[in-house]
């Protein structure tokens, strides 16, 4: 795959644009192998689009799909998750140090499977599951690094959902599924009041579970999933119209489900991996050209339900 170099027309100062592309370097963080699960963090250069382990930034347990955001200059959380059981947990991963810390500040209550979103004030993760299916957000402001429920909820509790973001005004919620039924329904969650609805034109083309978002500067691309079965779909969601649509072009190079948690990528790529049936192989996205295609770095292992963050973008 060529990995471009510039970026045209993105970044600041683009109708409907969000955060510019100024990533350098993303993480691979944690998942299940099969028998357990992991505590492995890799880190990704995008430019050259290598994997190589970081050990310094090894979860504190094994951990699989938990969130991950990022505050976009300093520091990635990874939030909740499922440790042997479901956890509150938040662990902090230092940029310049590529070091992972737990925090003693905790999520409102125990949830892993949940969507990811943010912008640079703070990170939200949304849906999973607690002891129930969970049909609210919670927030997690970077400055004091705590975490809050938000009063605003969705209409239905969902778990494994897909989570979007522009990066400065906007979050977003997709699919999921509940108790023998996958749901294809969108929310919308406005940064500046944290109240949630329903944006129906942005419901995926097909209603399923366990997908992967990244976000462009120009769009949130929702990939994979399970449906019936394991699927390779592609949606993408201008958040210039918040219409969502099947983009056939960033079909994934193999049906893929529960891989990435969060969204990996530098604002000229977004990138999926790993997923079920365990594997260790990755997918690029261009952005300008809308088209996915395997790339030749793998994963160190076969694994799935990974946490991702990147440095530069939410």
């Amino acid at each position: 795959m060529l990995k471009l170099n510039t970026l045209s027309g993105f970044g600041s100062g683009v109708s409907g644009g969000g955060a510019a592309a100024t990533s350098t370097n993303g993480y691979v963080l944690g998942g299940t192998s099969g028998p357990g699960n992991e505590v492995v963090a890799e880190k990704f250069t995008f430019a050259t689009e290598t994997l190589a382990a970081a050990t310094d930034a090894d979860l504190a347990d094994g951990n699989q799909v938990s969130g991950g955001i990022s505050d976009t200059v300093t520091n990635g959380y990874i939030l909740g998750g499922f440790t042997g059981a479901r956890s509150n947990k938040i662990q902090k991963l230092v940029f310049a140090t590529d070091t992972t810390s737990t925090l003693t500040s905790t999520l409102s209550v125990i949830r892993g499977g949940s969507g990811s979103q943010g912008d640079t004030v703070a990170g939200y993760v949304s849906g999973g599951w607690s002891n129930n299916y969970i049909d609210f957000f919670d927030k997690f402001t970077y400055s004091s690094e705590t975490s809050a429920a938000l009063t605003s909820v969705f209409d239905v509790g969902v778990g494994l959902p897909s989570g979007g973001s522009d990066g400065t005004t906007n979050g977003y919620q997709f699919g999921g599924h509940s108790p023998y039924t996958q749901h294809d329904e969108a929310f919308k969650l406005v940064y500046s009041t944290d109240v949630v609805s329903a944006i129906t034109d942005a419901n995926l083309s097909q209603a399923r579970s366990e997908m992967t978002s990244v976000n462009s500067p120009l769009a949130v691309y929702i990939l994979g999933g399970l449906a019936t079965a394991r699927v390779a779909t592609a949606d993408k969601m201008p958040f210039a119209t918040e219409v969502t649509a099947a983009e056939t072009s960033a079909n994934l190079s193999q049906a893929r489900a529960q891989a990435f948690f969060g969204s990996l990528g530098d604002g000229i790529t977004g990138y999926v991996g790993g997923g079920q049936v365990l594997n260790n192989t990755m997918d690029g996205l261009t952005f300008a050209t809308d088209t996915t295609a395997a790339i030749a770095e793998t994963l160190s292992g076969d694994r799935a339900g990974m946490a991702v963050i990147s440095d530069g973008n939410v």
